[in-house]
C-alpha cells in the first residue's frame, strides 16, 4: 500500500508545471473554401528572438493544389508577415533551418502541372527574413521527388532529404540525399534504392561528415550511413516500422519513429532506437498504446532528454490528437499530453524553448469555423510539462515497453543519375486569419484550478468524485493502463459515485471534463 501511495505523490508531483511560462493555442487559415477537406499546415518551427518562422503549405488558392507558406508570428502567436510560395500546380514546404547569414534554408516538392503521371521535384531554396527568395534549385533526373528534411552540417552546407523515382527504371521510389552550399551549389547528390520502396524522412551529418539517413522500406525500420563523399557505408534494417527522425548523439545515433508488427493492421507505437556508431543497438523503448499512435519529430530538451511530436488515436479526445511525449536521455517516459476536439488534429513538429517550454505544430480539424471541412495550421505554445491552459488539453500514460532487435544488414544499389537545377517561385504576401483556440493564458499554479476530490485512494471497489459547485454535467471518463476508455459518465450533481469492482488491480486515471476544458487527472490505484 505504501509503495502505490508514493507512486502517486512523485507522479503528481512530475506533472506540477514552470510557472510564468506564456501558453497558447493558435490556429492560423486562409478562411477560403475552394476543396473541401483543403489543409493549411505547419511542418515546421524556426524559433526567433521574438516569436516564431513557420514553414508548411496551404490549399487557400481556387485553381492549384497547394502553395508553399512561410508565417512569421510573434511570441504570443499573433501573425506579423506570412508569404505563399507558388511554383506551377503544387508546391509544399517540409524542412526549415537556419542559413547562418541571417536567411533561412527550406526544402519540400514541386509540381509543374495537375494530371495522374505529372512529374514532382524535390526543391530548396534560400529565402530573407521578408521572404523573398535569395535562390532555389530543384532535383531534376527522377520522375516523382519528393523533399521531406533540410539540415543543417559543417562548414555552411547543408544535407536534404527525400525519395527518388525514375519511374523508367522500374524500381519505385529510392532514397534520395543531397548536398549543398550555403551558395545553392551541389556538392554530390546521390539516391541508393532496391526493387522495394524506400521512403527517406530525415538525414544528418556527423562530426565525422558522414551522413546517417532514415528511411521506411515498404513497412520496414531504414538507417543508411554514408560516406563524407556520399557513397554507402552500410545499411541495415530494425524491424517492423518507420523510422523518422535520426539524431547524432554523444556514443552514437539515436533513431525516431513509430514501431509496427509484421501484420500491416496491428498498431503503431512511437519508438526510439539508441544505436552505436556502428548500427548496434544500446537501447529500444517503445510508447504503448492500444491503437495507432505515430511519431513525426524528436528533438533534445534542455535538461539532456527529448520531446517527441506526433499524433494518437489511442490516447484522442475523440478521433485523433495531437501527442507530445517528453522523456529522459535513456527513453523512460517523464511525462505525456494530448491535444484536440471531435476532429482529425495531427502533429508533425515540435522545439524546445529556452526556457523549458515547447512550441509544437501541424494542423486541426476540431478548430475551425468550416464545421470539419477544413484543416487549418496549428502551433502551441506549452509550459514545462506540456501544458498549455487546461484547454482541449490532456495527460495521458503510455505504457514504456524495453524492445530487442537485431539488425540485418542489406544491400542497396546507386539509382539514377540525379543533379540539380535552378527553380523559381513566384512570391506574394498571402491574407490568413487567427484563431484563439483557448483565451492567451499564462501559467498558473496547478492547484489553483478548480479543485475535484477524489476518495477514498487507494479503493478497494469505488470512489466518489465531489466537483466544485459552479461545475454542472461534468463528464467523467475511466481509462486502464494502457489507455483504454472504460467507462464515460455524466455527473448530473457535485457529487459522484463510480463503482470499479469489476475491475481488476491495478492504476486508473480519471479525466474530469467541464465542456472543453479538462477540470483535472487523477491516479486511482484499485486494490482488492
Amino acid at each position: 500500500m505504501f509503495r502505490i501511495a508514493a507512486v502517486l505523490i512523485v507522479l503528481q508531483l512530475l506533472q506540477l508545471p514552470v510557472r510564468a511560462q506564456p501558453l497558447f493555442q493558435k490556429t492560423y487559415n486562409s478562411d477560403s473554401a475552394y476543396i473541401n477537406y483543403a489543409k493549411d499546415e505547419v511542418s515546421a518551427i524556426m524559433p526567433l528572438a521574438n516569436g516564431y518562422l513557420l514553414a508548411g503549405s496551404t490549399q487557400g488558392y481556387p485553381t492549384i493544389s497547394s502553395a508553399g507558406l512561410v508565417t512569421q508570428v510573434d511570441s504570443n502567436g499573433t501573425l506579423q508577415n506570412q508569404w505563399s510560395y507558388r511554383s506551377g500546380y503544387l508546391t509544399r514546404f517540409k524542412g526549415m533551418v537556419d542559413a547562418g547569414d541571417g536567411n533561412y534554408m527550406v526544402c519540400g516538392t514541386t509540381s509543374d502541372c495537375n494530371t495522374d503521371q505529372c512529374p514532382t521535384n524535390m526543391v530548396m531554396a534560400k529565402i530573407t527574413p521578408q521572404g523573398q527568395t535569395v535562390w532555389a534549385r530543384e532535383v531534376s533526373g527522377g520522375s516523382f521527388d519528393y523533399g521531406y528534411s533540410i539540415r543543417n552540417a559543417a562548414n555552411g552546407n547543408f544535407v536534404v532529404s527525400g525519395w527518388y523515382d525514375n519511374i523508367n527504371d522500374g524500381k519505385g521510389y529510392d532514397v534520395l540525399v543531397a548536398k549543398i552550399t550555403t551558395t545553392g551549389d551541389t556538392l554530390w547528390v546521390r539516391a541508393y534504392g532496391s526493387t522495394e520502396n524506400e521512403y527517406t524522412y530525415d538525414a544528418v551529418e556527423t562530426t565525422t561528415g558522414h551522413v546517417l539517413v532514415t528511411a521506411n522500406q515498404n513497412g520496414t525500420i531504414l538507417l543508411l550511413k554514408l560516406r563524407p563523399d556520399g557513397s554507402l557505408l552500410w545499411t541495415k534494417t530494425y524491424g517492423g516500422g518507420a523510422a523518422r527522425k535520426v539524431i547524432a548523439t554523444t556514443n552514437g545515433y539515436l533513431l525516431a519513429g513509430y514501431k509496427s508488427g509484421d501484420n500491416v493492421f496491428q498498431i503503431t507505437d512511437p519508438f526510439i532506437l539508441q544505436l552505436d556508431t556502428n548500427g548496434t543497438p544500446q537501447f529500444y523503448k517503445t510508447f504503448y498504446g492500444a491503437d495507432y499512435d505515430y511519431l513525426s519529430d524528436i528533438q533534445p530538451t534542455t535538461d539532456g532528454g527529448y520531446i517527441i511530436a506526433g499524433t494518437t488515436a489511442t490516447f484522442a479526445y475523440d478521433v485523433t490528437d495531437l501527442y507530445l511525449i517528453n522523456c529522459d536521455s535513456l527513453g523512460n517516459l517523464n511525462w505525456a499530453r494530448a491535444y484536440g476536439g471531435y476532429e482529425y488534429d495531427e502533429g508533425a513538429t515540435v522545439q524546445a524553448l529556452p526556457n523549458g517550454g515547447y512550441a509544437a505544430a501541424g494542423y486541426t480539424g476540431s478548430f475551425n469555423n468550416s464545421n470539419g471541412t477544413r484543416y487549418h495550421a496549428w502551433l502551441l505554445q506549452t509550459d514545462s510539462t506540456g501544458y498549455t491552459g487546461g484547454c482541449y488539453d490532456h495527460t495521458v500514460y503510455p505504457v514504456m515497453v524495453d524492445n530487442t532487435v537485431t539488425p540485418n544488414d542489406i544491400t542497396l544499389d546507386p539509382s539514377g543519375r540525379v543533379g540539380l537545377s535552378p527553380a523559381s517561385f513566384l512570391v506574394e504576401p498571402y491574407n490568413m486569419n487567427t484563431i484563439s483556440v483557448c483565451p492567451d493564458e499564462t501559467a498558473i499554479d496547478e492547484w489553483a484550478k478548480p479543485k475535484v476530490l477524489v476518495y477514498p485512494n487507494p479503493t478497494t471497489d469505488k470512489v466518489f468524485i465531489e466537483l466544485p459547485p459552479n461545475i454542472t454535467n461534468a463528464t467523467i471518463q475511466v481509462y486502464n493502463a494502457l489507455g483504454a476508455l472504460l467507462q464515460s459518465t455524466v455527473a448530473a450533481t457535485t457529487l459522484t459515485e463510480l463503482n470499479l469492482n469489476t475491475y481488476t488491480n491495478g492504476l486508473y486515471t480519471l479525466r474530469i471534463f467541464d465542456k472543453h476544458k479538462m477540470l483535472d487527472t487523477k491516479l486511482i490505484s484499485l486494490v482488492k
